[in-house]
């Protein structure tokens, strides 16, 4: 079971790797699959933080390797599941506020480019405080 598990979140973390760079020029949609494929990672992260928890005894998994007289070995008792559930938790909430976070910062994103042509001929101080305008537009926009 814990090779399941394993397996299922090493596949997950290719899948998040390849999946947003299929779809290049629509940033809002990589934004997107790579918050579902993390929400994935993250619920297999949890399904083995809680079969840890609940197993009788530690769950051991080991894997051959191609160097003779070496194995890697993977042991998972409670206190090790304990902690893969909470940091698997705490990568769920944040992927999930995640989506929300890069659609806001897609749209600011599309109105500064529109902003951009215009603001060229500025200085560097300018230019600065035009940037640090835009972050605190951001947040405005994020906490609101």
């Amino acid at each position: 079971m814990l090779m399941f598990f394993i397996l299922s979140l090493l596949a997950s973390y290719a899948v998040n790797i390849v999946l947003p760079l299929c779809v290049p020029r629509m940033p809002q949609m990589q934004g997107v699959l790579g918050s579902l494929c993390a929400s994935a990672v993250s619920i297999f992260g949890v399904a083995l933080g809680i079969s840890g928890l609940v197993a009788s005894e530690p769950l051991t998994a080991s894997f051959a390797s191609a160097i003779p007289f070496l194995v890697f070995a993977v042991r998972l008792d409670s206190l090790s599941s304990f902690f893969v559930l909470t940091i698997s938790l705490a990568g769920l909430a944040a992927s999930i506020y995640a989506m929300g976070y890069l659609k806001v910062y897609c749209q600011l994103k599309s109105n500064r480019a529109d902003f951009l042509p215009r603001a060229r001929n500025l200085n560097f101080e300018q230019s600065m405080s035009y940037e640090f305008v835009w972050g605190l537009n951001f947040v405005q926009i994020h906490l609101t």
